[in-house]
């Protein structure tokens, strides 16, 4: 199977009206706050002013799996999609319409992979590293050669994040419920004797 689309697919689910995902072996989660990212200027007719039509994107956690086989030994194959976006700026204008944000976006598609039951598999990578440098100084007493030094102040940071997901399956197992799983009993006498591989009392 392949990984769920988490862009498209999951601003797609949060503007529809429907319950659930279309498939039963996948699931999406959204955290977050959303933002208008873009607008969809139509022009006005007949001296009418432009329409704006905003588009909008999530700033926060954004994650959908999906599971596409459990083995009779004990592995699960599934595949994940997690994004975590931020809004970073908030100054560009598109005339007529207002502001618009313009979000920062980390994502990590991992395709199919294979883990034991209860095992932890770590996705990390996922990395942010944002240097900033603030340098204040005296106007012109700042730029003097060998003096300047003592009329400037420099400030140096450094931001990091790293986004680590941990997965550890579990097979939920129904030992007690009967040998079909679920707590599963066939209706009929007939059915159950089949089902269990006992053969039918004779009527003679």
């Amino acid at each position: 199977g392949a990984a769920v689309s988490v862009g498209g697919g999951g601003q797609a689910a949060l503007n529809t009206a429907s319950i659930g995902r279309p498939f039963s072996n996948e699931a999406f989660v959204t955290v977050g706050a959303q933002e208008i990212v873009s607008y969809t200027v139509q022009a006005g007719q007949n001296g009418a002013p432009n329409s704006c039509q905003p588009e909008f994107g999530t700033a926060g956690l954004t994650f959908g799996a999906r599971v596409s086989r459990i083995d009779d030994n004990g592995f699960v194959t599934f595949s994940m999609s997690p994004e975590i976006s931020a809004v970073v700026a908030t100054d560009v204008r598109v005339e007529g319409c207002g502001l618009v944000n313009t979000l920062t976006t980390r994502r990590l598609d991992t395709g199919e992979v294979r883990v034991r039951d209860g095992q932890t598999l770590i996705l990390t990578g996922v990395i942010s590293d944002y240097d900033q440098a603030v340098v204040r100084k005296w106007p012109v007493l700042g730029d003097i050669p060998f003096v300047g030094q003592f009329f400037r102040d420099s400030t140096t940071s450094r931001l990091k994040r790293e986004l680590v997901i941990m997965v550890s399956p579990r097979i939920i197992r129904d030992d007690d419920g009967g040998s079909y799983g679920y707590g599963y009993q066939a209706a009929t006498t007939d059915a159950r004797q089949f089902v269990s591989g006992a053969s039918a009392p004779s009527p003679y």
